[in-house]
Order: structure tokens, then sequence, then C-alpha cells
């Protein structure tokens, strides 16, 4: 799936894109950094269930 949305967006113009096959734990695992998440805490990766997608708010 991800590599398929590599794809799409690669055809759109995009070029600055990676495809992590280990997903959000092996992100974590890495020790690059997630928004909303406690790093290293692969109980709240395991254990919650996050939307597909995220849109972020801009509060003024």
């Amino acid at each position: 799936m991800a590599s398929l949305a590599y794809k799409k967006l690669y055809a759109k113009g995009y070029r600055n894109l990676s495809v992590l096959d280990e997903g959000i734990p092996g992100w974590v695992e890495q020790g690059y950094p997630t928004e909303g998440w406690r790093a290293g805490n692969d109980t709240l990766l395991r254990d919650h269930h996050r939307p597909a997608y995220h849109i972020p708010l801009r509060i003024p």
C-alpha cells in the first residue's frame, strides 16, 4: 500500500519521498520523531488505533 502511494505521489511531481516498510513501530525504533506520541513507548503504538490520516490544525 505504501509503495502504491509512493508511485502516485511521484507521478504528481513529489520527489522527497520514502517508504518505511516497518511502519510506525519501525520509525520509532529508528529514533525518528513522532507527533503526539511518546517516542519509544510501543504500548501506545500497539494498543491505540489511530486514523490513517492526520489533518493538522492551525490555531492563530
